[in-house]
């Protein structure tokens, strides 16, 4: 984790407990490393501008996530506390230029404003909407799934027991019939 001197000064040791917890998210949720393969896969689709947008939409998540794993892990009670430390972080980086491969603290003010506005609406429940929705999904992609399974497995079934019927005798038999017609053996 990298912290200039200066904005380590800037924060209070609350601030900085909360700001460092929030990295270490990102490291146990090992977004460093996605971080780094969506560079190499945007590198690679640069052109792509749906790419562009799903990797934005990654990052943007990957932040809210661990915003919220800080405040279940610090307690919905020190939220007011872990915006205002967003602030004043962004505040003392603002004047730095960004550096290829880290993960930014921000990456708008709108998403800035979110984030704030996502922070200080935490109350630590899951949403149950998005919970059920979840689960709803996952139990139809299971049924597909087996429905899928079930029916290659009767089409190959029917395929094993059906014998095919035997063309050359009865083709045999036509082309005798043919000949004769025309006046052949």
């Amino acid at each position: 984790i990298l912290l200039p001197p200066a904005v380590a000064n800037d924060l209070s040791a609350g601030e900085l407990r909360l700001i460092l917890l929030h990295e270490l998210g990102h490291l146990r949720r090992r977004d460093v490393w996605t971080n780094w393969a969506l560079s190499l896969l945007q590198a690679i689709h640069w052109f792509n501008p749906l790419i562009w947008w799903a990797f934005r939409r990654i990052r943007i998540e990957a932040e809210r996530a661990c915003d919220a794993w800080v405040l279940r892990r610090a307690g919905s009670e020190v939220s007011e506390d872990y915006g205002q430390a967003l602030i004043r972080l962004l505040k003392s980086t603002s004047k730095r230029p960004p550096v290829p491969g880290v993960i930014g603290v921000i990456e708008s003010r709108r998403d800035l404003r979110r984030r704030i506005a996502l922070i200080g609406r935490f109350s630590g429940k899951r949403n149950r909407l998005a919970v059920a929705g979840a689960a709803l999904l996952f139990a139809a992609l299971a049924v597909v799934n087996v429905d899928h399974a079930i029916a290659q497995q009767t089409s190959q079934s029917e395929t094993e027991q059906s014998p095919e019927p035997d063309l050359t005798k009865a083709g045999n038999q036509q082309v005798a019939e043919i000949m004769k017609t025309f006046g052949g053996r």
